[in-house]
């Protein structure tokens, strides 16, 4: 008895609905811009109890982390951008099966890495918000006590 082989039709998106993706894909990437200095200024203003001993560490590799992931997302706006604009040989009704099969296949690839950038910086904000959490509740403990 021979395996049988089973085929999987996959319905890809089409060229307009690729296009809608990218826009929604560059407004979250404007959005994190947005938070990234929000998490700056944050982070700023919290500066000189960072810099103690005791969540220096901590700190200091949650401001590389946060300089990292704001270069990545630059770089991500530029890239989805461009591959937006080659959407256009979707839409163009000319039959160009090859550079067809490049824009999916790069649009795919996006997709994931889109989808491991905002899973990353979701990740990065935890970590920044427990660490601010820490310090204000530090604050606040101090102050009751007082002086």
């Amino acid at each position: 008895m021979a395996a049988e082989k089973k085929y999987l039709m996959q319905e890809w998106k089409s060229g307009q609905e690729m296009h809608e993706e990218a826009v929604l894909w560059i407004s979250s990437l404007e959005f994190i811009t947005s938070e990234h200095h929000f998490f700056e200024d944050l982070l700023n203003a919290y500066f000189l109890q960072i810099s103690n001993q005791d969540h220096y560490k901590e700190g200091k590799e949650l401001v590389t982390e946060l300089g990292e992931n704001k270069v990545k997302n630059d770089s991500l706006i530029n890239e989805v951008s461009t591959h937006n604009n080659s959407l256009i040989v979707l839409l163009d009704g000319k039959n160009e099966f090859e550079k067809e099969d490049q824009v999916k296949s790069e649009h795919r690839s996006l997709e994931a890495r889109m989808k491991e950038h905002e899973k990353g910086f979701r990740t990065l904000k935890g970590h920044i918000f427990d660490l601010v959490a820490a310090i204000i509740k530090e604050i606040k403990k101090d102050h009751l006590l007082g002086p």
